[in-house]
């Protein structure tokens, strides 16, 4: 039996590109399933990029969920209008589940989100900590909402909001990503999340939204400790960096590069980044080439 559900819904916006985009790992929902475990909730990942999902497949699901049963909706806008028909489905079956969206679509368009029926409650922003408190308060079956920050809610049929919190999440706090809640035969695991965040304000960013362009990184010994796990244990060749900003620190970058070499992963795996191509010097490409980083 699980405490919630977490939805990732497909996008269906890419039309006939579809079938060109490789089936991602759903980063956000598992960050948070990892955490929620972490926190004593045992959370059921269901991605509708490889699950089909019905009123009997909701109905299945929702039966291993203990009450009050928690449905936890992860959009962005190319995938907002996927979520609605879960959320439709799952009150179709109960309509005393709690259904919650949160993501980066919730987080810019709360008050498109929370005028549809369906949703309980908006998460805005880092979810983690909001969430998992909203998580026991429902869990407890007493809701306090003045004591909860970045929550959405209609009331009396008006949308409500609780005061906003500008506390950033320390990133440490984070456990390591849950790599055992997927399927290493549907998925590609060769990847590690090690920063939050970028200082900058590009106009096609949406990051910014969630981060408020605070840029935070995990500490290099944690890194090393998952990538020890994503290459001898899970035997991944290639293990690409999701950070949106990697060499926001050149001295950390030059340290984990050094780190690399000094354990052998460079001989055992090569190692991809995205960036922001004006945060790069020959010095860091040198480095970076040596711990057998090969792509940008």
């Amino acid at each position: 039996m699980f405490d919630l559900l977490l939805i990732s819904p497909k996008n269906t916006q890419l039309g006939r590109f579809k079938r060109f985009v490789p089936v991602s790992v759903p980063i956000g929902v598992g960050i948070l399933a990892g955490f929620l475990r972490e926190h004593g909730f045992l959370t059921r990942i269901l991605d509708t990029d490889l699950i089909d999902i019905s009123l009997s497949a909701i109905e299945a699901e929702l039966n291993q969920c203990k009450k009050p049963r928690i449905v936890g909706i992860s959009v962005m806008t190319a995938n907002v209008s996927n979520g609605y028909k879960i959320a439709s489905l799952v009150k179709s079956v109960d309509k005393e589940v709690i259904v919650i969206f949160g993501g980066i679509h919730a987080t810019v368009m709360p008050d498109e989100v929370l005028q549809n029926e369906n949703v309980d409650f908006v998460v805005k922003g880092e979810a983690e900590y909001t969430l998992l408190e909203l998580i026991r308060q429902i869990k407890g079956c007493k809701l306090e909402k003045n004591k909860l920050a970045n929550i959405g809610f209609r009331e009396n049929g008006q949308i409500v909001y609780t005061k906003t919190s500008t506390k950033m999440l320390e990133i440490n706090d984070v456990p390591m990503f849950p790599y055992d809640m997927f399927d290493p035969s549907r998925y590609n695991l060769g990847f590690i999340l090690t920063s939050r965040g970028c200082p900058f304000d590009c106009i096609f960013c949406s990051q910014r939204v969630i981060t408020k362009r605070v840029y935070r990184y995990t500490d290099s010994e944690r890194v090393m400790e998952e990538l020890d796990y994503i290459i001898n244990k899970l035997k991944q060749p290639n293990v690409t960096f999701f950070d949106d900003y990697f060499t926001g620190d050149k001295k950390r970058v030059m340290e984990l590069c050094s780190m690399i070499q000094e354990r052998g992963f460079h001989r055992k795996a090569s190692f991809g980044v995205q960036t922001r191509g004006d945060s790069i010097d020959k010095e860091l490409m040198i480095a970076m080439r040596a711990a057998n980083f090969d792509s940008l």
